[in-house]
């Protein structure tokens, strides 16, 4: 009989141990998830940015081709502001880095 009994203890510490396992293997594919979450957002940021730049660049050449103070003033002002855009997208999205406790 206590052979069974230790047997069954035995059991139940590796069902224990197996449920551990488990639990931390769900806890590594969240984070997993959420870096993949991640990189893609950032793929999306970095392809809109590309695509600001491009649009910026032709707006400046198209302003330079037609000699009107007007129209260069129109581009600049479009940079300016896409570019402030772009700094406080990348603020709000840049996290704090944790400050380290007085010792």
């Amino acid at each position: 009989m206590e052979l069974i009994l230790g047997e069954a203890h035995r059991l139940d510490r590796v069902i224990e141990l197996l449920e551990e396992i488990l639990s931390t293997e769900k806890q590594i594919m969240a984070t997993v998830q959420d870096v993949a979450n991640a990189v893609a957002a950032a793929a999306t940021v970095q392809q809109e940015a590309i695509t600001l730049l491009g649009t910026l660049t032709a707006a400046v050449k198209a302003a330079e081709a037609a000699p009107d103070p007007t129209a260069l003033q129109a581009a600049i002002d479009a940079i300016t502001q896409q570019t402030a855009a772009l700094q406080a997208a990348v603020t709000a999205n840049t996290p704090v880095p944790p400050v380290a406790p007085a010792a």
